[in-house]
C-alpha cells in the first residue's frame, strides 16, 4: 500500500477562533434586534411609550451598525451572516427608518382643477413679519397653511394678495374664494396644556367646493421632558401626553368629518406615521408623501436628526401629482408641499 504524502493530505478544518464568534455574535444580535425593533417601530409607538421614545429619537445609527457588523462578517468568511446583515441594514434603512416609495394606491381620477397646496410651521412669527410675506410668495401656493402663526386679532382678511383665515395660531392662505372658515373652540384643549388648534375652512375652485382642515395638535415634547429628568418617575406624565395627544387626534377628527365633499387635512400633526393614533384616526386617509414621495421627509429637525411629523392627507376627491419637502429657513420645521388635481364632480 502506497503512502500518501503529508502535504497531499486535505487540511483540518479551522477552528472557529474569538474573532469568528464575536464576528457570528454580532451579526446574529443585529439581525435579531432590526426585526424586533422595526416591529416595535410598526406596531407600538404611542402605545407603549419606550416605542414613543425610539421614534422621537435618532432613527441612523441602527442602519450605519450594519457596515462594521458586516464588514467583520466578511474578514472572518461568514458570507451566510454578512448576506442577512446585509438584508437587515436594508430593512433598518427602509421600514425602520421610514423610507417612502411612489407606489399610488390613490386611484381617484384627476381630471378637475390642479392645486399646489403647503402647509409650514414658522415658529412664532407674526402674519406681518416680512418673513410670512415672502413665505407665502415664494411658496406660491393656491392653499398654504402657517402653523404658529401668531395674528391678532383672529378672523379674516386680504393679506398679500390672498384670502386668510385665522385663528389660534393657524394662517390659511388661499388664493381661491373662501366661501366660510370657522374654528373649534380649543379652550378644554389648553386646560390640558394641548394645543387643539383646529381650523375648517370651505374653498372653490372653479365652481367647485372643497373643505381643507388645518392642524396643529399636542406635542409629545413634555412627555419626554418628563422621561429626561425625572427617569422613570416621568413615566405617567409620558402615558398622560399619549392619551392627550390621542383625544386631540379624536376631536380633531370628528370635527373634520363634518366636511362634505373633498376633503384636505394638513398641518403640524406632531406625529409620525407610525404611530397607533396616527394608525387609528388618520391612517385611511390618503398621505400625500406616502403616495407619490421618495425618500424620509423629515419635516422636523433637531441637531441630530429629523423627524416627519407635518402631513398633507386627503380623501378620494384628490390625486396626488407630486410632492415635495423644501429647505427650511428660519425654522425647525421644513416646508411640505404638494401638487394635488381636484377630481372633478361626478
Amino acid at each position: 500500500m502506497t503512502a500518501t504524502p503529508a502535504d497531499s493530505l486535505p487540511a483540518p478544518p479551522r477552528r472557529p477562533g474569538a474573532l469568528d464568534k464575536i464576528a457570528v455574535a454580532a451579526a446574529a444580535l443585529y439581525v435579531l434586534g432590526v426585526i424586533v425593533a422595526t416591529v416595535i417601530m410598526e406596531r407600538y409607538v404611542d402605545r407603549w411609550w419606550p416605542a414613543t421614545v425610539l421614534a422621537f429619537a435618532p432613527r441612523w445609527p441602527l442602519p450605519f451598525l450594519a457596515l462594521p457588523v458586516g464588514l467583520l462578517a466578511v474578514m472572518r468568511r461568514r458570507f451566510l451572516w454578512t448576506g442577512l446583515v446585509v438584508v437587515a441594514g436594508l430593512l433598518a434603512a427602509g421600514p425602520y427608518m421610514g423610507l417612502c416609495l411612489p407606489f399610488p394606491r390613490h386611484q381617484a381620477e384627476g381630471s378637475g382643477k390642479t392645486l399646489r397646496v403647503a402647509t409650514y410651521n414658522i415658529q412664532q412669527r407674526d402674519i406681518h413679519d416680512p418673513f410670512v410675506e415672502r413665505v407665502v410668495r415664494d411658496l406660491d401656493a393656491d392653499v398654504l397653511l402657517l402653523v404658529e402663526c401668531r395674528s391678532d386679532p383672529a378672523g379674516r382678511l386680504e393679506l398679500y394678495n390672498r384670502h386668510v383665515a385665522t385663528v389660534f395660531g393657524l394662517c390659511l392662505f388661499s388664493r381661491l374664494p373662501m366661501l366660510d372658515s370657522q374654528a373649534r373652540d380649543p379652550k378644554d384643549a389648553w386646560e390640558r396644556n394641548g394645543s387643539g388648534a383646529i381650523l375648517r375652512a370651505t374653498l372653490e375652485a372653479d365652481g367647485q367646493p372643497f373643505t381643507v382642515v388645518g392642524l396643529h395638535l399636542a406635542t409629545v415634547r413634555d412627555g419626554l421632558q418628563a422621561l429626561r429628568w425625572q427617569r422613570f418617575a416621568g413615566v405617567p406624565e409620558m402615558e398622560k401626553n399619549a392619551e392627550l395627544r390621542r383625544w386631540e387626534s379624536e376631536i380633531a377628527r370628528t370635527f373634520s368629518d363634518d366636511a362634505q365633499g373633498p376633503l384636505l387635512v394638513m398641518g403640524d400633526l406632531n406625529m409620525p406615521v407610525e404611530s397607533d393614533i396616527y394608525r387609528r384616526y388618520w391612517s385611511d386617509f390618503v398621505n400625500a408623501f406616502d403616495e407619490c414621495g421618495f425618500g424620509y421627509a423629515h419635516t422636523k429637525h433637531t441637531r441630530w436628526f429629523g423627524v416627519r411629523i407635518d402631513h398633507i392627507l386627503m380623501n378620494a376627491g384628490f390625486r396626488c401629482e407630486d410632492v415635495a419637502v423644501l429647505d427650511r429657513e428660519g425654522s425647525d420645521h421644513s416646508p411640505l408641499t404638494a401638487t394635488l388635481t381636484l377630481r372633478g364632480p361626478d
